[in-house]
């Protein structure tokens, strides 16, 4: 009996992940172009995570931060990014690993990445009832097209 599993789901988070940390040596090297905004929403507890205590207070859980027009001094480092960004007048200092990260969006060009970061592991064996009760999670988990598409009959 195996139990351990490739875990897909961490994989793609870590390609992701990358998309979004190429997208800020992007705008760190050449600005945004014309319409391009970032929304970030991050876990605020996630360790790692630096942002002032005034935010903590008004985001526990989770934050989104829009990198628009008031930013400056991006930096983008290998697991992680900092941002100095404007807050009612004041400016606030963040500091976000990319594995805090749940969502991240570009709305000018209609372009979202959102993150698993509770990934349930299923372990592998040779029994039936546990492999019915696998296909019952996995179903749950699958969204079927056919009521999108045009019937041509």
């Amino acid at each position: 009996m195996t139990t351990e599993i490739i875990n897909y789901n961490e994989l793609i988070d870590d390609a992701m992940h990358g998309v979004v940390k190429q997208s800020l040596y992007y705008v760190r090297n050449n600005k945004l172009p014309g319409d391009h905004h970032f929304y970030i929403t991050f876990f605020t507890k996630h360790q790692g995570v630096s942002i002032s205590s005034k935010l903590k207070l008004k985001y526990p859980e989770e934050m989104t931060i829009v990198l628009q027009h008031e930013f400056r001094n991006l930096v983008v480092a290998e697991d992680s990014f900092s941002v100095t960004l404007i807050f009612a007048g004041a400016e606030e200092r963040i500091t976000v690993p990319y594995r805090a990260i749940t969502a991240f969006a570009d709305p000018s060009v209609k372009f979202g990445l959102q993150f698993r970061h509770e990934i349930e592991k299923i372990p592998v064996t040779n029994t039936e009832s546990q492999t019915k009760e696998k296909k019952n999670k996995d179903d749950d988990n699958i969204i079927k097209l056919d009521k999108f598409r045009k019937n041509n009959n």
